[in-house]
């Protein structure tokens, strides 16, 4: 799945799930078939563009946990601490 489409994916779920939250609601509501699409509409394209930032955002960080991990040298668990960092003498058999 490439950058784009991982983004687009993410701002269509929220663009669909407002649609369909605002067409079920206006329903309930009792409110004329206009003002339900019209709602509705107007609901898919503004959680379609909160899609596309969330969906930007966390591509990004992902990307940036993803490059931490796949860089030469770096441990699987962050930076480890030795017994030299904390003013200790290593000891016989210790991984210091």
């Amino acid at each position: 799945m490439t950058t784009g489409s991982s983004v687009k994916s993410v701002a269509a779920c929220f663009g669909l799930a407002a649609f369909a939250v605002a067409t079920v609601s206006g329903l309930a509501a009792g409110r004329t078939l206009q003002e339900i699409l019209g709602g509705a509409i107007a609901s898919l394209f503004v959680c379609f563009l909160i899609g596309m930032v969330i969906g930007v955002v966390g591509d990004r960080a992902l990307r940036e946990v993803v490059s931490r991990y796949t860089e030469p040298g770096a441990e699987a668990g962050g930076s480890r601490a030795t017994n030299e960092d904390a003013g200790e003498t290593p000891t016989k058999g210790s991984p210091a």
